[in-house]
């Protein structure tokens, strides 16, 4: 009788020995066996994580919330309907949801029902098009003779998502904002001045309706300052800071109107309506065009801002809106090549134009979203942003500006040159003090120049207006 070794160590076994089989065949003693184990586990870890990591890279934020959403929903909402080797289950849930949408199309929704049932279908879309990704990266893995389920394809997902927006909040948010407060706050580090300091910093956060985003930041501000604390007693602190601010900013202005005051629009007609939507949508801090009174194909209103372009129709009207207002904003983002389109009304929306802006991606504005709008304008704490004083060079066909001015982060001073020869609308660049992301609109901190007599001017708009009469054109 041949002897058996062990084909790792080369140890004899013996008839009584513990023996055990690897997925080839080979035959090892138990020690062999638990590190031929460790180490496949660590091979089949490392090609999953690369491969996976390889598939998050390519995906926007919107599918990093489906993957971290459907995984903590297997195990609580839909729990009934997950398998771990089928998604047959949870694929009917999302496609009973669209139906459901579909269903409750009906006249007199608002915008704000409008708007539920459009991020409900949008949610319901995304995590369809993840679960076909999920079948087929299981399929992928199957070929490749990898032993793994949904569930643990959900959990290496989730972790190197979590991972990489830990990552960006300690990049973006935690180091330059560890600075600004340290700055400011000395020896006096404590809790509560940490948090106060981080809510006066230029982090948008929406402390009423988003306290998880405001948790996920303060807490890594706290950890950087090496201080105890409890989620409860975070969030007790928000509040309270809130409070305190509120209560300055009544004693401040007594109750008066912000600065920002819109007025009312009932009295309007419809080109003033129009006129006031460009005001607003100025201080929503979009690039705004109106289109001529004639041949706008459509469109009133051409919003930019951060590369995407926005069509808008304005209508001041009496009765419902009905659906050919749709038709029309559609054919002018077809026209426009816009990203987006949207119907602003003081009013509201027929049955059939609300399920043509369903049907289409068309945001609907009735009179009430618009009142929110204004209302959260109005009320919006001002905010402190990029301060520069620039200075115009000529370098050959370049035109460098020199832009001195102090970071809204850490609030050191810095200085940033660039090349404005093709008239950038947006800039982005990390401040070298604090390594914070700083962006900033150019209609708002540089003068224009026109190409033909370098005239400067404000805005864009104005030296584009001005170059098409400039008297050094060339005919």
């Amino acid at each position: 009788m041949s002897k058996i070794v062990c084909a790792k160590c080369g140890k004899e076994l013996g008839l009584l020995s513990t023996k055990h089989k690897s997925e080839d065949g080979s035959i090892m003693c138990g020690s062999c066996f638990e590190k031929w184990e460790v180490e496949q586990a660590k091979i089949k870890e490392k090609t999953m994580t690369d491969f996976l990591s390889r598939y998050i890279a390519d995906k926007d934020e919107v599918v990093w919330g489906h993957v971290v959403g459907l995984n903590q929903l297997k195990s609580v909402d839909i729990k009934e309907h997950w398998n771990d080797y089928s998604l047959d289950g949870v694929r009917e849930l999302y496609q009973n949801m669209l139906t459901i949408v579909e269903s409750q199309k009906k006249s007199g929704l608002t915008s704000h029902e409008i708007d539920e049932l459009i991020s409900t279908k949008e949610t319901a879309k995304g995590m369809l098009e993840l679960l076909d990704d999920l079948e087929k990266t299981f399929k992928l893995f199957e070929k490749k003779g990898i032993d793994t389920n949904y569930s643990e394809i959900l959990y290496h997902l989730s972790a190197i998502i979590e991972n990489r927006m830990n990552n960006d909040i300690e990049r973006e948010v935690t180091v330059p904002l560890h600075k600004r407060i340290s700055k400011k706050l000395g020896n006096d580090v404590s809790k509560e001045n940490v948090i106060r300091e981080f809510m006066k910093s230029p982090v948008e956060l929406d402390y009423d309706g988003d306290i998880d985003t405001a948790w996920c930041y303060i807490s890594s501000i706290l950890d950087k300052f090496n201080l105890e604390y409890n989620r409860e007693e975070v969030e007790q602190l928000i509040i309270k800071i809130k409070d305190e601010f509120d209560l300055e900013d009544f004693e401040k202005n007594l109750g008066a109107q912000k600065k920002i005051n819109l007025g009312g629009f009932s009295e309007l007609n419809g080109y003033q309506f129009e006129g006031y939507l460009k005001n607003l949508f100025e201080l929503l801090e979009y690039t705004v065009i109106e289109t001529p009174l004639s041949g706008d194909q459509g469109a009133d209103l051409i919003l930019s801002k951060e590369g995407e372009k926005i069509v808008v129709q304005a209508k001041k009207y009496e009765g419902k809106i009905p659906n050919n207002a749709i038709q029309e904003i559609v054919a002018a983002k077809n026209h426009y090549n816009a990203d987006k389109a949207m119907v602003v009304t003081n009013s509201s929306f027929t049955q059939s134009a609300t399920e043509l802006a369903l049907s289409n991606n068309v945001e609907l504005w009735d009179g009430e979203k618009l009142q929110d709008k204004i209302k959260s304008l109005e009320n919006k704490r001002k905010e402190k942003g990029l301060s520069v004083t620039t200075e115009h060079t000529i370098d050959g066909e370049k035109d460098i500006q020199k832009m001195k001015g102090l970071c809204p982060v850490c609030e050191e001073a810095f200085e940033y040159e660039m090349d404005i020869s093709k008239k950038p609308e947006t800039i982005e660049m990390n401040c070298p003090n604090c390594g914070g992301t700083i962006s900033a609109n150019m209609n708002y901190v540089q003068s224009w120049r026109c190409e033909y007599c370098s005239e400067e001017f404000h805005t864009k708009e104005e030296t584009e207006k001005h170059e098409e009469t400039c008297k050094f054109r060339k005919k």
